[in-house]
């Protein structure tokens, strides 16, 4: 039932795509026992499918066409026997135009009403800026061993002159191994403590001691810093707005489903839960 509903959604959902009936004359590409297939009905079902299927057909046509007369020819049997008077069919039918009158309310009612003003959306950034931050960032590399003596050995290698970089390709055991140790650049909050501890102290070209974390021993080297910056309105102006109106028609939601039922009597039987 699951897969028939669906393929009715994906129908009626072709069937409500913008120029569904042409009033002018359409090219006929193909006939099956009446049913006639337009250069336009191709199109538009064709625009409807997925971007990889899209891609599959736009340079073969042909073949979607003979997809197009198997439907026809599928949909020809299932009139002839009467699939349209099937209970199944009609029980999902009567579910799907449930869901699809709710969904219409729901527009018409919350989404179409819902409304953020730029005033509203520049009013919240100038009350929030402090959210509105890039953090600090480092750009890292290090070198991860499984014990604390290697790790010590390798620390006395790179201050006694040998590439940083080199090392950790040789010896790292961590999954930037293979990148000279290269974390690339890590704000505050995505490291374990201690490596982030370490790394943000660390000046700029300098390595570090032997640090240890859950993951093992490390030796961390600091390359670059990007100070914390706050984002201009600009940058973040549409995100601000689509959490407002999320927000709003959220609570509008919520409002009209109060408003319904304190003009409804509900009885709930809970003892009858199983």
């Amino acid at each position: 039932m699951k897969n028939l509903k669906k393929c009715l959604l994906t129908a009626v959902a072709v069937a409500m795509l913008p120029g569904s009936i042409q009033a002018q004359e359409d090219k006929v590409l193909a006939k099956v026992n009446g049913f006639k297939i337009t250069q336009s009905e191709l199109d538009q079902r064709l625009s409807s499918l997925p971007p990889q299927l899209q891609a599959r057909f736009q340079n073969n046509k042909k073949q979607f066409l003979d997809e197009l007369i198997n439907q026809k020819l599928l949909l020809k049997e299932a009139q002839e026997q009467k699939v349209d008077k099937d209970e199944k069919l009609l029980t999902v039918l009567e579910q799907l135009k449930s869901e699809l009158m709710i969904q219409r309310l729901v527009e018409r009612e919350i989404l179409e009403k819902s409304q953020v003003t730029d005033q509203e959306v520049q009013a919240y950034f100038d009350q929030n800026k402090q959210r509105f931050v890039t953090p600090e960032q480092v750009h890292a590399f290090h070198i991860l061993v499984p014990d604390e003596a290697k790790a010590k050995e390798i620390q006395k290698r790179i201050a006694g002159g040998e590439d940083f970089e080199t090392v950790a390709k040789a010896e790292s055991v961590g999954p930037s191994g293979p990148r000279g140790g290269d974390l690339g650049f890590v704000g505050k909050g995505q490291l374990v403590p201690e490596f982030e501890k370490a790394a943000f102290e660390l000046k700029i070209g300098d390595v570090s001691d032997v640090v240890k974390t859950q993951f093992g021993y490390h030796v961390i080297k600091v390359t670059e810093s990007n100070p914390a910056k706050a984002l201009e309105f600009a940058e973040v102006k549409e995100n601000i707005k689509l959490q407002l109106q999320q927000e709003q028609q959220r609570n509008r939601l919520t409002d009209y489903i109060e408003k319904l039922k304190k003009n409804t009597k509900i009885k709930i039987y809970e003892n009858e839960i199983s």
